[in-house]
């Protein structure tokens, strides 16, 4: 009978932490990698629900110049820079409302040429 208990135990924790690690059904996103040899990667999609977007930006190799990205959704835009040294780095962007479908656009601009640009949005 202990056996049994333990291993009923067992199953209910297994069932309880894959529910708790299953993700939110809203979450999504996208992502691109491009030839940075123009300096400039452009990101675009649908889907997004508005509000919160996680911007993901990482620039490699080239002069450590800064890099200009702007998220934009409807009438909403989000920017900032970063500098080519820097690590990856994330951005997280509110009240960015969605106009139906939820098209995005998310944008890399550079004054040089790099290797790669990395781009990607998460909400």
């Amino acid at each position: 009978m202990r056996a049994l208990g333990k291993s009923a135990a067992t199953a209910v924790l297994a069932l309880g932490m894959a529910l708790v690690t299953v993700p939110s059904a809203s979450a999504g996103g996208n992502s691109k990698t491009c030839n940075g040899s123009g300096g400039h990667c452009l990101l675009t999609g649908s889907g997004f629900p508005g509000y919160t977007g996680h911007v993901d930006i990482d620039v490699i190799g080239g002069e450590n110049v800064s890099v200009h990205w702007v998220f934009r959704t409807g009438l909403r835009r989000c920017e900032g820079n970063v500098r080519v040294n820097d690590p990856a780095s994330s951005w997280t962007c509110t009240t960015m409302s969605a106009p139906h479908p939820g098209d995005y656009a998310v944008e890399v601009f550079s004054s040089s040429s790099h290797r790669t640009i990395k781009v990607g949005l998460r909400w």
